[in-house]
């Protein structure tokens, strides 16, 4: 399980995330963003100032961030759910897109719960169909020609 919240996200949450997934069997790799590492790492976790983004997401089975696009695009070009513990508006906004897709999880910051924590985490590393849809997103994303859509938009607009 990969675990960040980045640069915009309630830092004060990584110690109490990291407790609530120290009963799991699973093993947590989590980035702090540059802030404080935490004082008290469990034996599953661990922790570094930054990791790399892509690489991370692609080791793990969920990524819970801040559900900022740019760690959720991570993810989901890895086929990897998400678990967004949002805190301001364009978090919410991108993470409602990826639960009305079916490819992740919202929780508030300023309402954290930890044993939800622990409920999401369960049913989403057991198999659920959220898994299904990262990796159709996945699919979508690798088939995906930015370069030529942009290309062709250009050439639109210079021609018009």
């Amino acid at each position: 399980m990969y675990v960040t919240l980045g640069s915009s996200g309630h830092s004060s949450l990584l110690p109490l995330i990291l407790r609530s997934l120290a009963a799991l069997e699973i093993t947590v790799i989590a980035a702090t963003g540059g802030v404080e590492m935490p004082k008290d790492v469990p034996g599953n976790a661990f922790v570094a100032k930054y990791l790399p983004g892509e690489e991370s997401a692609r080791r793990a089975r969920l990524v819970i961030c801040n559900g900022g696009s740019l760690t959720c695009q991570q993810a989901l070009a890895a086929g990897v759910p998400v678990i967004g513990i949002a805190s301001n508006l364009d978090q919410f906004l991108n993470m409602d897109t990826l639960v009305r897709a079916g490819a992740g999880e919202t929780m508030r910051a300023d309402r954290f719960d930890e044993r939800r924590l622990v409920s999401l985490v369960t049913q989403m590393i057991a198999g659920s169909s959220h898994r299904a849809v990262a990796l159709q997103m996945a699919d979508a994303i690798l088939r995906y020609d930015g370069g030529s859509q942009l290309s062709d938009t250009i050439g639109h607009v210079l021609n018009a």
